[in-house]
């Protein structure tokens, strides 16, 4: 179990830091407009329904076009880049709760990153961070002497 928090709280901690910083801009090495506005458009939105459809909108191509040049420049399709998204603000939420409005579940912070159903993101979170959220609240609480 362990080994699992470790895995879990060093890829948290990797990926907290491109949270810090800016996410969009960090997987950048271009000057590719369409990615640019692509991850703008994530980062404006996360936290409302978000669609392949309205992304290619955004950016203006066809959806069959965005998501394969989306998918050969950034190495992963869409819908997993903005889970993921999703998922790293999430876990900053967690890891900051005692910044945040007191009693701010961990189901609220799911709806409020974009996320319709606990159970799912619950879910992705544990298969993505090696840790449940409840585990990683708990970990990062008690990291802060509480």
């Amino acid at each position: 179990m362990t080994a699992v928090i470790s895995r879990g709280a060093a890829k948290i901690s990797v990926l907290r830091s491109l949270q810090s910083s800016d996410f969009s801009e960090q997987q950048l090495s271009s000057s590719d407009e369409i990615i640019r506005k692509a991850l703008l458009y994530i980062k404006e939105n996360y936290r409302e329904k978000i669609t392949l459809a309205k992304a290619a909108q955004a950016v203006g191509l066809s959806e069959g076009y965005f998501s394969s040049y989306f998918n050969r420049v950034m190495k992963t399709g869409f819908p997993e880049y903005v889970m993921k998204y999703r998922l790293i603000i999430a876990a900053g939420y967690i890891a900051s709760a005692d910044t945040l409005p007191k009693g701010l579940s961990l189901k609220e912070i799911a709806y409020m990153n974009g996320f319709s159903s606990f159970t799912y993101f619950s879910s992705a979170f544990s298969k993505y961070f090696g840790v449940s959220p409840r585990q990683y609240r708990n970990r990062s609480h008690s990291s802060h002497g509480h």
